[in-house]
């Protein structure tokens, strides 16, 4: 029996608040595409693997520069799925079967890519060492806990505040939320929503890619992380409801909390415990915590 006590309590929500901020660049992303194109873009699941991948090998190759890994996993991002949107996805608008199978294949095929060149041994902290000032721990309540989650933490509230500022404060951000709301009334008076679309698609594809950077100092990057990644944030999705920028960040919170308290304490259900939470707040609230009935 797992002997619960305050340390452990107080640990488990530090690592579940920063596992849920590697949610939420990923749901994010994910539950934004959704509103504007209306797609459910499983190929999310290959950004994240993608830059989690690209990061290790920038980060060797640039002199151990954690920075550049990051920014240059965030391009890889946009530079992989603004093709996929402008040759595939555009072309199957009203399809939402074809897309959703495309958007699996995509994910597959990264996925074998990755296996070919980088190999199926995982990397991570080894391969991708942390800054000294990230490299550490703090002591909370007499437990070492790595410096590297309270930066997560902090890296994820300022990329979901500046996301906020941008899709709240600026017109592109206004043009993309009437977009979800009537992309036909926003192309009538006169804006170019394609070019909106491709926009939103790259920045959504860019927030995946980075959290897979992110995470790589943390768990480690294997061929698998792209499927296992895009089950749980699109668990997340669903939880904060379809769509909603707000949903993907509450609902990040709370399935990160949750899915750590199991990982300490009854490991062997954590999964059980993301979809059990999912199937409630389904049951309770169908569209969501943030989602609206449409």
């Amino acid at each position: 029996m797992v002997v619960i006590t305050p340390e452990m309590i107080v640990v488990s929500i530090i690592d579940g608040l920063a596992f849920a901020m590697l949610l939420f660049l990923i749901a994010s992303g994910f539950s934004i595409i959704f509103g504007l194109l209306g797609i459910l873009n499983f190929a999310h699941g290959a950004f994240f693997m993608m830059g989690a991948y690209v990061a290790t090998t920038l980060f060797a190759y640039s002199g151990h520069n954690f920075i550049a890994a990051l920014a240059g996993a965030t391009l890889i991002g946009i530079l992989l799925g603004v093709p996929i949107e402008y040759f595939t996805l555009r072309r199957l608008q009203g399809n939402p079967i074809a897309q959703i199978m495309i958007t699996l294949g995509y994910l597959l095929i990264f996925t074998q890519i990755v296996s070919i060149i980088w190999g199926t041994i995982p990397q991570g902290g080894a391969v991708m060492s942390l800054p000294p000032s990230l490299a550490g721990s703090v002591t909370v309540l007499d437990r070492p806990v790595p410096t590297y989650r309270f930066f997560l933490i902090f890296f994820g509230l300022i990329i979901a505040a500046s996301t906020y500022l941008f899709l709240t404060r600026t017109k592109l951000g206004t043009i993309v939320r009437a977009g979800t709301e009537d992309a036909e009334m926003v192309e009538a008076l006169g804006i170019n929503v394609k070019r909106v679309f491709i926009l939103t698609f790259g920045f959504g594809a860019a927030l995946a890619a980075l959290g897979g950077a992110a995470a790589v100092p943390w768990i480690a990057a294997t061929p698998e992380i792209g499927t296992s990644w895009l089950f749980i944030s699109l668990v997340v999705t669903v939880v904060g409801g379809l769509g909603s920028f707000k949903g993907s960040f509450y609902g990040s919170l709370l399935i990160g909390v949750l899915h750590q308290f199991a990982v300490y304490f009854i490991p062997q259900l954590t999964f059980v415990i993301d979809f059990a939470t999912m199937t409630a707040v389904l049951l309770i609230k169908p569209e969501g915590l943030f989602g609206e009935r449409k």
